[in-house]
């Protein structure tokens, strides 16, 4: 699903308290302002990101986590969230 054309960012640092979230929210905040596509997955146990973009971890459905522990696919539930399918 990416273009050749697209870029990937990730940010990550073991430190607590350095901004990963805020930089994260407000720099994909910027760039689909501008037009471009973003996803964000917040990979942090505490669910920061998640929570700061006005979502209750505990309502999801499906997480990073639950994939993982399942060894369940995301693709579906991503592609569900973009698409609407």
């Amino acid at each position: 699903m990416f273009s050749p054309s697209g870029s990937d960012i990730t940010i990550h640092n073991q430190s607590a308290g350095v901004m990963k979230t805020s930089l994260t929210m407000n720099l994909d905040y910027h760039m689909a302002h501008h037009g471009r596509k973003v996803l964000l997955i917040d990979m942090d146990p505490q669910a920061s990101l998640t929570v700061f973009m006005g979502l209750e971890p505990a309502e999801l459905e499906q997480t990073i986590a639950s994939s993982i522990l399942n060894e369940a696919s995301l693709g579906s539930a991503i592609a569900e969230k973009i698409f609407g399918h």
